[in-house]
């Protein structure tokens, strides 16, 4: 009976902090800021057009990426809970295989922030870089995106997704652009200066 009610009280105690957390849609103004013990939360259901897999594919090179949703996530950087879109993707070019992680995202050990693909910014019409050919209400996804198989000191990757459906064909627009600077050491070559998938503009669609 004790052990009953040790439950009881464990349960309800984990209930009523979740409940009590301030809750903001990650679409809302103040989603950029952190509030310490805040829920940012994807109250509008906002990830969802972009979660599953898609891919693009242009000859014998291939790129595709899967994406699902991580819920009341905990980060203990900025000691908010929030909801992430996190992925992983292969990438094959001239038919070899470059990058693929796509069977690491089974693995629920690893934390969001270090899969390769992890993020939650919402970008409305007129969020830099704004989209000028976006409906008035019309979302935008950013993510921050890795090449576990080139460490470049400084070198980073962002996404940006947009829903681009043709024709009863769901499509998504993928801009790759290039974040942060290559940081050299003295008399040092870095071996690379890029990711393996080339920075630029990928229309993909469902598998």
């Amino acid at each position: 009976m004790k052990k009953i009610f040790y439950l009881f009280v464990i349960t309800f105690s984990t209930l009523n902090c979740k409940t009590q957390n301030q809750v903001i849609s990650l679409s809302s103004p103040e989603a950029r800021s952190s509030k310490i013990g805040a829920y940012y939360k994807d109250v509008e259901n906002e990830l969802l057009p972009f979660l599953g897999s898609w891919k693009f594919t242009n000859g014998n090179t291939t790129f595709q990426m899967t994406l699902v949703k991580k819920t009341f996530y905990f980060d203990t950087t900025f000691n908010i809970y929030e909801d992430l879109a996190i992925g992983e993707y292969l990438y094959i070019e001239n038919g070899v295989v470059k990058t693929n992680t796509l069977n690491s995202l089974s693995n629920e050990t690893i934390d969001p922030y270090d899969r390769n693909i992890v993020g939650n910014i919402i970008m409305q019409k007129d969020t830099r870089p704004a989209c000028d050919d976006c409906g008035n209400n019309e979302k935008r996804l950013n993510l921050r995106f890795d090449d576990p198989t080139r460490n470049v000191n400084g070198l980073g990757g962002e996404i940006e997704l947009r829903r681009v459906d043709e024709n009863g064909v769901e499509k998504l627009k993928m801009i790759l652009t290039e974040t942060g600077n290559i940081l050299l050491e003295d008399g040092m070559v870095p071996e690379f200066t890029s990711f393996n998938l080339p920075f630029g503009t990928y229309i993909l669609t469902r598998p």
